[in-house]
């Protein structure tokens, strides 16, 4: 036998048992990795497991930590379906949920008792939570309930998700299960309730059609929505903690005036939101100038550079330092939409304080009675304001009289809210204004705010044209070429082996 083929020999031998050595190592590897998840699964559960995700869906932020941890009371959280077919046809969207709720369970501190439970297999627990029937429980639901079930808070799917409309279809814009799911436990938990009043009987818009993202940020945040029709009955009844106009299309009767009035003259608050229009509320405005404020009947047009797609009624305004916004927010415009100017009345009192909320740039204009031909001069105009009256207060009215009016009411609608909810104050102003209207000023410092959560997009967009075709060349050359380097170099190493 040759000395090369010897030679020959031994390197195939010793190429064999490197490769024998790298296919048992490879094995043992994975045997032992296999066994360390096992033990680790069996010593710590779920918490070694990580959210992931870009927008954390499955983690609680650090105001539902405060909340869970200063809450001293039992709160049961009661899935209507197991945990793999929540949301039925739409399951894959929330498997997010049992992860979520381990958190709040983990961060409960022995208070937060959460279970899945298919009602079709399981219908006692129908009868368990709701013995006289009130909700009407159905399959698919979350129930959120103290610990003797006499305070719920019903959540469906579509509490956990924002969705939005394009062309024939729906798509998730944002998630809402964190904010839904702590409002719920703070409504159940809550020894009082705030109840804001809706009034009717003006065409006012309906919270549950263009405006549901402003509810569900009330009820979320622990307050109790109802209507009231002051035309029917005038009187606003004792437990309105704020009363709230929704675009209304009419004035209200000399009757309202006077009740509304005095409703706020023993410490409530009022909030107006009011679109243009060609309505002129002169009996409103009766109202208001108690406050020293007005609603106009001119339409506020911006220059151009500020506003949106050239429409010069959608534009960027300006959140002026006010009492109703946090100092430290760190957004400080919103987005309006065919706003009507707010202005002072001609009432000042010592006891009167008025504060401009937002505000346009200083080239806007205002169209006197929405004509576009007679226009003010341009300067800052006013889109919102909010005024305090102390004038009312004695040894039994201990709050000041609080009044907030906003020119735009579709800078708040699911139309603008879903497009500008993360980039925009839109929202942030409506959860602190709300709030400081309503009188609980202890929300003001507590930071209970929970913003929806936005939907990431892992899509690969192109800049421009020149971006594309370099990613292009060098995905479909660039790499192979490197590829081909690559193998060319290891084969020339191992022939000279």
């Amino acid at each position: 036998m040759s000395k090369n083929v010897k030679e020959k020999i031994v390197v195939d031998a010793r190429n064999k048992k490197l490769r024998n050595a790298a296919v048992i190592s490879v094995i043992v590897l994975a045997v032992i990795l296999l066994l360390f998840n096992v033990i680790l699964e069996q010593a710590f559960g779920n918490a070694l497991e990580f959210d992931w995700t870009e927008n954390k869906i499955s983690t609680v932020g650090d105001t539902t930590k405060n909340i869970l941890n200063e809450n001293d009371k039992k709160i049961n959280i009661t899935v209507l379906a197991t945990e793999e077919n929540f949301g039925g046809s739409s399951a894959q969207t929330f498997n997010f949920l049992p992860k979520l709720l381990g958190e709040y369970r983990d961060m409960g501190k022995g208070k937060i008792d959460v279970r899945f439970i298919d009602p079709v297999q399981n219908p006692n627990v129908i009868e368990e939570l709701d013995p006289e029937k009130v909700h009407n429980l159905q399959q698919h639901q979350i129930v959120v309930s103290n610990e003797d079930h006499s305070k719920i808070k019903v959540l469906t799917s579509n509490d956990l998700v924002e969705t939005e409309r394009q062309g024939y279809q729906m798509y998730i814009s944002g998630y809402t299960a964190e904010e839904a799911l702590t409002g719920a436990i703070k409504f159940v938990s809550s020894d009082n309730t705030p109840v804001v009043y809706v009034t009717t009987g003006h065409g006012e818009a309906k919270l549950d059609q263009n405006y549901t993202i402003l509810r569900a940020m009330l009820e979320r945040n622990n307050y109790l929505v109802k209507e009231l029709n002051t035309t029917v009955d005038a009187t606003i009844p004792e437990d309105a903690t704020l009363l709230l106009m929704l675009n209304p299309t009419s004035d209200i009767t000399v009757n309202e005036t006077d009740s509304y009035l005095k409703y706020l003259k023993t410490g409530g608050g009022l909030y107006i939101m009011s679109d243009y229009s060609n309505t002129v509320f002169d009996n409103l405005n009766t109202l208001l100038n108690e406050f020293n404020l007005k609603l106009t009947n001119d339409r506020v047009k911006e220059s151009v550079e500020n506003t949106h797609s050239n429409n010069e009624y959608r534009f960027n305004a300006k959140i002026s330092k006010n009492p109703l916004y946090p100092e430290d927010a760190n957004i400080d415009f919103v987005v309006t939409e065919n706003v009507r100017l707010i202005t002072t009345a001609d009432n000042n009192k010592d006891w009167i304080e008025t504060h401009p909320v937002i505000e346009t740039g200083k080239e806007a204009y205002a169209e006197k009675a929405g004509n576009p031909e007679d226009l003010s001069i341009p300067g800052v105009q006013n889109v919102a304001m909010y005024s305090i009256n102390k004038g009312y207060m004695d040894d039994s009215v201990r709050k000041s009289a609080r009044v907030a009016v906003y020119g735009s009411a579709t800078m708040f609608s699911d139309k603008v809210l879903s497009q500008v909810m993360v980039n925009s104050g839109n929202y942030v102003l409506l959860y602190y204004s709300a709030n400081k209207v309503a009188g609980i000023e202890s929300l003001q410092g507590e930071k209970l705010l929970i913003k929806p959560k936005p939907v990431v997009s892992y899509n690969i967009v192109a800049k421009n044209q020149n971006s594309t075709k370099l990613a292009g060349f060098f995905t479909m050359i660039g790499i192979p070429a490197i590829l081909l380097v690559l193998a060319l170099i290891v084969y020339r190493r191992r022939r000279n082996l």
